[in-house]
């Protein structure tokens, strides 16, 4: 059974959910990609001809244009009709943004490709890297002892350092940041789990994760009772 036949279509809701986080809030997005990987999503079942591929696309174009323009997309079929959808220009800030049903195609296809990496680059395992190696990338490293360090070993691991410009590296925010929002992310799936650990202080945990997330400016992760 996969999940993608269940009525309240986890994967669209995660999906969703991610796409309307924007850049700054990467605790939310990480705790949709946890919702994602509950689901049983896969890199390759969000590809073009993987089963959860339809309900990722409509939830990323849901959850960045709104669910109007969603339906007159959709809807659509002469590549040339011009469709007016909105630009992100700030938190729960938009200007509108007219373009051809083909160019709004494009950017679907972009912005599904570029979450796609986001969650391929959250659910990769851990990289181990030199330290006495010059050119080792100190971004590469990820705590093993996070929940969520260590997927499937069988499912396929996508680099997020070969995406990187040569030289390139993380700042030390967006490591915190990434670090810190996945184990959050990994406290409210457990908490869901009806195998809730309860050797684990949830909220005690949730709170201090989320005093890290504040320090770095983000958004809190919700754990609901």
């Amino acid at each position: 059974m996969t999940t993608k036949k269940t009525t309240n279509r986890p994967v669209f809701a995660a999906s969703k959910s991610a796409s309307e986080s924007d850049n700054k809030a990467l605790g939310a997005r990480f705790t949709a990609f946890a919702a994602l990987k509950e689901a049983g999503v896969t890199i390759d079942s969000i590809k073009g001809n993987g089963a959860d591929y339809a309900d990722f696309k409509e939830g990323i174009l849901i959850g960045w244009q709104g669910a109007a323009f969603a339906k007159k997309f959709l809807s659509t079929s002469d590549g040339k009709a011009i469709l007016t959808g909105r630009k992100i220009v700030g938190q729960n800030a938009f200007e509108p943004v007219t373009k051809a049903k083909e160019d709004w195609a494009r950017d679907v296809s972009g912005r599904v490709g570029k979450f796609r990496g986001y969650y391929a680059e959250w659910v990769a395992p851990a990289v181990a890297v030199d330290p006495a190696a010059p050119d080792a990338a100190p971004d590469a490293v990820t705590d093993p002892a996070a929940p969520d360090a260590v997927t499937d070993p069988a499912a396929p691991v996508a680099a997020p350092a070969a995406k990187r410009k040569s030289g390139t590296k993380k700042s030390l925010k967006e490591r915190i940041v990434h670090d810190t929002g996945a184990m959050a992310a990994a406290i409210v799936t457990n908490a869901k789990s009806d195998r809730r650990a309860m050797d684990v202080d949830h909220k005690g945990i949730m709170i201090a994760f989320n005093r890290v997330l504040e320090l770095c400016g983000e958004k809190p992760v919700v754990l609901k009772s």
